[in-house]
């Protein structure tokens, strides 16, 4: 319980609010006016930036003129060079035309001189016979120069400060016919960037020397200065945008902002500038009318505050202790719900906090109880150890005893297709029995009814009348189960581990009170835990399992070690007495030439069988190392090797039919003769030991395109005992034996060499089998220099049938 807190002395509820709402209205006005010096601040670089791109601008202007005078300059050069005599009358239009086109009146003057400086011509018709010589721009041009940007010099009739640009006129040969000069006055220049430029702004031009050209603070260039130690002139000249954050001006004294950027053309340099002191004084004013604004605005709203915290002071204090009652888990009274509307409202809110408080300690006590559920379960699993059925047994008892009242668990299949029942659980022994019955008989397939759902989508499945709801989703066998039971509320949630189905778990009952989604939650997390503890027990059996395997492979190693070493002795045996008789019937002179080929032929068949033996010893040996067979491939005939195998088998046995059949004169490979024998003999053997009642042994050869390859498809085909359906995945596997085959003498390691040599052919080998039926063993061999009987011939002598069977 939460004591009740004892009246202070000190400073009152209304002081104290009055005192907080001061000291937080004095940090947001310091927080006020810092924001507005950063936005005064952002506003001032802002206008730098301004500055500075008009300034690029302007330079970029100039660089553009200046560029577009030398290329026209240049046009009219090549253009007066053909020319017999430069005068007016021959270059006078054109010059005019070239003033026109630049445009830039007044101010702009376009000459042509003779090679000794004086004017022949001009765009106005005026100064002709003009001795230019003595300027410095024509003594550069006379000096050699093709092309020369002048200083800037007074004009010799107005005394102006002009700009000059000229270059020679010359023939294809070189021969010097004159020069062209132009000169302009840079004001006229600047004028035409006026629009862009404000008034208080300053444009100095500087050469590639860093002497000024023209500055608009002093037009009439009354002293050219040298500037070129200024840093930013010499950033510029060198290519580069050079700022002006704060700096006296070029040309004056007052302090300035602005940049100084490249004109490459010409090769000079323009700075752009504006006086410092307006813009800081603006920014200071700006600042300092929003700072007022801020604390007019907070001192208004401190005096606002006040009076409304002495109307509300009243009212709060009760509801102060209304909320301490409400923390002390007392019922909270309704008394202090008056006031004003914003008193009634927190007062609401009090109400609805109490409710909320009630909630929380009943979500506390579910959660609680929860814990209590998994750390039992926790300690179930931990007791049942690795004993997979004892661990579903205990997931079983634990869902029916907290979410009930029903559970089952499924575990998936091997083949991952179906759910199978592990374990049914209901505490009425006669309800447990009849959902055994109908479960046991009917597999859940992945993906179907109601935990084949949960299985493959992961969402659990939740119904509260499974009668109803379900009628459309399972069968009506199931259905009627259902009914039977009188099954309602039902859900299944979704059993795995590391993100992989391992199975389902359900709970159901019989009364249609729904599960809740606290239940279904708790429900998922018992699946976890049993996930997790399901796979460590199957992981561990499989171990068990797997170490098993591997102590019957020994025992059957051994055993085929002792079969090999006595169906040794016997071949041997006979060959050993074949070979004693004839030594006896040479020493008496007796020697039958028949028998002698008699006892010869016995004694290959024996001598054969023996190293057969051997190379079955051999073959185990790789086999056990897993190793790939060496391959000698060499160019043979397939349908001839088919031939020799099958007359081999029909030697074994006299109760069997073998047949080839084929519809080829020869199939050609790069393969491996003795290999592919052995894998025949192998498949023929099995035909024939596996069929003991007889019957027909089928060999076919074939050929497919599959995959942009030709392949040769043997086939042998038995009328045996067949495989069984859950052996046939196995049945290459080492030492594996199919259960109906263990009457019949074996190893269980032919198939697997068979597929070895196969595989390294670059081929398959496939079975498909039903017991009882017999078996179809297929190999695909990669093949080439196939020849196909023509449609309606015949096979190897048989004139008679388009599909040739080669039969005893």
């Amino acid at each position: 319980m939460i004591p009740r807190s004892a009246p202070t002395a000190r400073w009152s509820l209304t002081t104290r609010v009055t005192a907080a709402s001061v000291v937080l209205l004095g940090l947001l006005l310091v927080a006020d006016v810092a924001i507005d010096k950063q936005s005064t601040g952002d506003w001032r670089t802002a206008e730098v930036r301004h500055t500075v791109d008009t300034g690029e601008a302007v330079a970029g202007m100039v660089d553009e003129f200046a560029r577009n005078l030398e290329a026209s300059l240049l046009t009219l050069s090549y253009g007066l060079a053909d020319k017999q005599t430069i005068d007016q009358g021959s270059a006078g239009p054109a010059l005019a035309g070239l003033s026109r086109e630049i445009d830039l009146q007044p101010g702009l003057f376009v000459l042509a001189t003779d090679p000794a400086g004086r004017i022949v011509a001009s765009a106005s018709g005026a100064n002709i016979g003009l001795d230019l010589s003595s300027r410095p721009y024509m003594r550069s041009l006379m000096g050699g120069a093709p092309e020369v940007w002048g200083p800037a010099v007074p004009g010799l009739q107005t005394g102006a400060v002009t700009l000059t640009y000229g270059r020679d006129v010359r023939t294809l040969d070189g021969t010097l016919r004159g020069y062209l000069i132009t000169a302009f006055y840079p004001t006229s220049l600047v004028s035409r960037f006026s629009p862009r430029i404000p008034e208080d702004a300053g444009v100095t031009i500087v050469d590639g020397q860093g002497l000024t050209l023209f500055s608009t603070q002093q037009p009439d260039l009354a002293e050219q200065r040298d500037l070129s130690a200024r840093p930013e002139v010499q950033a510029a000249l060198r290519g580069e945008v050079a700022r002006i954050k704060s700096a006296p001006d070029l040309v004056g004294t007052e302090r300035t902002y602005g940049v100084v950027a490249p004109v490459p053309g010409p090769g000079w340099a323009v700075a752009f500038t504006r006086p410092l002191a307006p813009l800081e004084a603006t920014v200071r004013d700006q600042f300092l009318l929003q700072a007022g604004l801020i604390a007019a605005a907070s001192i208004a709203v401190a005096i606002l505050l006040a009076l409304t915290i002495r109307h509300v002071v009243g009212p709060l204090r009760s509801l102060a202790d209304t909320a301490g009652a409400v923390a002390r888990g007392e019922r909270a009274p309704k008394s202090f719900v008056h006031g004003g509307r914003e008193v009634r409202e927190l007062g609401q809110a009090i109400e609805a906090m109490a409710r909320a408080v009630g909630d929380r300690e009943e979500s506390l006590r579910r959660d609680l109880s929860r814990r209590r559920v998994l750390a039992e379960t926790s300690a179930a699993f931990a007791a049942a150890g690795t004993n997979l059925q004892e661990e579903l047994q205990t997931v079983s008892r634990l869902v029916s005893r907290y979410v009930g009242e029903g559970c089952n668990v499924f575990l998936l299949s091997k083949d991952h297709a179906w759910l199978e029942p592990a374990v049914i659980y209901h505490p009425a022994p006669k309800v447990q029995a009849l959902v055994a019955d109908w479960l046991q008989s009917a597999p859940v397939p992945i993906g179907e009814e109601l935990a084949g759902r949960a299985a493959s989508t992961g969402v659990p499945v939740v119904m509260t009348d499974v009668i109803e709801e379900a009628k459309s989703i399972v069968s009506a066998a199931r259905h009627e189960h259902f009914g039977a039971i009188g099954m309602r509320a039902y859900v299944a949630v979704r059993i795995a581990a590391r993100d992989r189905t391992i199975g389902v778990l359900t709970a159901w009952r019989t009364t249609p009170t729904p599960y809740t989604a606290d239940e279904v939650s708790l429900l998922e997390e018992i699946a976890v835990h049993a996930g997790v503890n399901i796979e460590n027990a199957q992981l561990i059996e499989d171990v068990r399992e797997h170490a098993a395997t591997a102590e019957r492979a020994v025992h059957l190693q051994e055993e085929f070690t002792t079969q090999i070493a006595h169906d040794l002795l016997n071949p041997l045996a006979s060959i050993k007495a074949a070979a004693q008789l004839t030594l006896r019937q040479v020493a008496r002179g007796s020697l039958d030439v028949e028998q002698l080929q008699t006892d010869m032929h016995a004694l290959e068949l024996s001598a054969t069988k023996a190293a057969n033996e051997v190379g079955r010893a051999l073959e185990l040996a790789r086999t056990h190392a897993q190793q790939q067979p060496e391959l000698n491939r060499t160019p043979i005939d397939l349908v001839e090797l088919v031939e020799e195998a099958v007359e081999g088998a029909r030697r074994m046995s006299t109760r069997h039919h073998v047949v080839c059949e084929t519809r080829y004169t020869f199939v050609t490979g790069e393969w491996d003769r003795e290999r592919l024998m052995q894998v025949l003999d192998n498949l023929l053997s099995n035909a024939i030991k596996y069929s003991p009642a007889g019957g027909t042994v089928h060999v076919g050869l074939d050929t497919e395109s599959r995959d942009a390859k030709d392949w040769a498809v043997i086939d042998v085909r038995d009328e045996g005992i067949g495989i069984p359906e859950l052996a046939l995945p196995h049945i290459f596997d080492r030492f594996y034996r199919a259960e109906n085959a263990t009457r019949f003498a074996g190893t269980g390691v032919g198939l697997s060499s068979v597929r070895q040599v196969v595989e390294a052919h670059g081929g398959t080998i496939e079975v498909s089998s039903e017991e009882g039926k017999g078996s179809v063993f297929t190999v695909r061999l990669p093949a080439e220099s196939l020849r196909v009987v023509e449609e309606g011939a015949t096979v190897k002598d048989q004139p008679t049938e388009p599909a040739a069977v080669l039969s005893d």
